[in-house]
């Protein structure tokens, strides 16, 4: 993706019980997308979106359990969180939307956040 830029500011979790992952915000457009990373270097990375209404950070307890196994993603999508992407909801009236910004992350990824690997995605509700 041309003009991909990165803010990337991550802690060290500890141990995978940890409920302070560290966080990125990654140009994809019309806006930053944000989110929390609990870094596992190697693993497998896993994205993670969340329900209408939540953000990434209300699913931290569950998400750092899967740190053990997985460089874990959560995103901030549109409207959401800490993401700086419009969210007209007379613009916007689907999760079209969401959807595009999910593969664009996607896209980003790899040159953003150094992540290599093929992708598991989860999600909960919309996500």
């Amino acid at each position: 993706m041309d003009g991909v830029s990165a803010q990337v500011s991550l802690k060290a979790h500890g141990d995978a019980a940890s409920p302070d992952p560290g966080r990125f915000a990654v140009e994809i457009g019309d806006g930053a997308i944000a989110g929390i990373r609990f870094a596992q270097p190697g693993a497998s990375p896993l994205l993670f979106c969340h329900a209408n209404g939540f953000c990434a950070s209300t699913y931290r307890r569950v998400l750092a359990r899967l740190a053990a196994d997985f460089d874990v993603f959560a995103l901030d999508l549109r409207g959401h969180g800490r993401s700086s992407l419009p969210a007209d909801p007379q613009r916007f009236g689907s999760w079209v939307a969401h959807a595009g910004d999910i593969a664009a992350f996607l896209d980003a990824a790899p040159a953003a956040l150094g992540v290599a690997g093929p992708w598991r995605l989860a999600g909960h509700s919309m996500g």
